[in-house]
């Protein structure tokens, strides 16, 4: 076999094997990882923008907070309402893109944009 006629197997195969992937993308996953992109540069700027509080006490004594420590304080400050909206949205989106559901899937990805605010 020439080293051609092996390029062009691996091509062959490189192509068959992409077949599945791309049957199995529902309606709109292009949409979809354009908005998760989206989603992630907004949590990005909030996180980096957003109001920050005073450092409690144990912060003091080297621990790191926990989870939904941090959670209750961004709650606190009204800093995590649009991205936890934002990322529910998307997996609204995720689940209606799944189920094949395009009406459904741009809907929820008109709520992403909504809560991003684009």
């Amino acid at each position: 076999m020439t080293l051609q006629a092996v390029r062009r197997v691996i091509l062959l195969v490189s192509f068959v094997l992409a077949l599945p992937a791309a049957a199995m993308a529902g309606p709109c996953a292009q949409a979809i990882d354009q908005a998760q992109k989206q989603v992630d540069r907004f949590i990005e700027t909030v996180a980096r923008t957003g109001p920050t509080a005073p450092e409690g006490s144990t912060a003091l004594l080297s621990q790191q907070p926990s989870p939904s420590t941090l959670a209750t304080e961004e709650e606190a400050l009204g800093e995590g309402k649009r991205p936890e909206r934002a990322l529910k949205a998307l997996a609204r989106a995720r689940a209606a893109d799944a189920a094949g559901d395009a009406p459904g899937c741009t809907k929820a990805l008109e709520q992403v944009q909504a809560a991003i605010g684009s």
